[in-house]
């Protein structure tokens, strides 16, 4: 058990047939044995076990893979140790590395600077090799995310250009140009709640900025009901659980 300290990537080359637990989940050997910085890590290895750390530096990363593509594996490296993201080449790039690091062992004091810094560039290009599968799904997500993004800043749009205090999630859905469906999965994701949620907070809000005006001039029953609130009891709990 511990965690790994250090601004780096940490990939594990592991010469063994048997699975290795980690944080409760087991890990095949033809998988990636990859961890990110100040990631706590409970481990359960074989004896005996033979094994490379090798530590790429955040720097060094972004200079091989790009910003977007580092930051989305260091986001990710849980999400590839358990498989959820797959490296279809992961074999072939494990034997390469494991072909280049047991030379720099064993040469390593017969080696020039400059020999050792073309061994650790051919090594950066491998792991690019490795990563840059996971380009066209990082940009699959993006590109969903910010399409989620553009149904609810469309739909909050048209909202708050809205005077009456009843709108139809149906015409919502139809000014975002979505189903409801897709406009309802599009506001958990990007606002954590319901489109319905949504109105019924705005509609609060609406309310409380009418009571402070004309709680002088009107009973708050008669605003209440021009509001459309029935469930006064309903109301005061979602009030306050709102505004305290």
């Amino acid at each position: 058990m511990g965690i790994l300290t250090g601004d780096a990537l940490y990939l594990a080359l592991v010469e063994t047939d048997e699975p290795l637990k980690v944080n409760g989940t087991e890990i095949p050997p033809d998988r990636l044995y990859v961890f990110g910085a100040q990631q706590e890590i409970v481990e359960i290895l074989p004896r005996c076990l033979k094994a490379y750390l090798i530590a790429i530096p955040h720097q060094t990363l972004i200079r091989y893979l790009g910003l977007e593509l580092a930051l989305y594996v260091q986001k990710n490296v849980e999400g590839i140790r358990c498989g959820n993201l797959t490296l279809p080449y992961y074999s072939e790039f494990k034997a390469k590395m494991l072909r280049y690091v047991e030379v720099l062992f064993r040469e390593h004091n017969h080696y020039h600077q400059v020999a050792v810094d073309d061994v650790q560039d051919s090594i950066m290009c491998q792991v690019y090799g490795l990563f840059s599968h996971l380009e066209n799904h990082r940009k699959a997500v993006t590109d969903y995310q910010n399409n989620r993004f553009r149904i609810v800043q469309r739909a909050v749009e048209f909202i708050d250009l809205q005077t009456q205090l009843h709108l139809d999630i149906a015409d919502i859905a139809e000014q975002s140009f979505c189903s409801i469906r897709t406009l309802e999965y599009a506001f958990k994701q990007v606002c954590g709640l319901s489109p319905k949620k949504y109105l019924i907070i705005r509609r609060l809000h609406l309310l409380r900025k009418e009571l402070a005006v004309e709680h002088s001039k009107r009973c708050i029953k008669d605003i209440l009901y021009s509001h459309g609130i029935v469930n006064t009891g309903r109301f005061s709990q979602d009030f306050y659980q709102l505004f305290g």
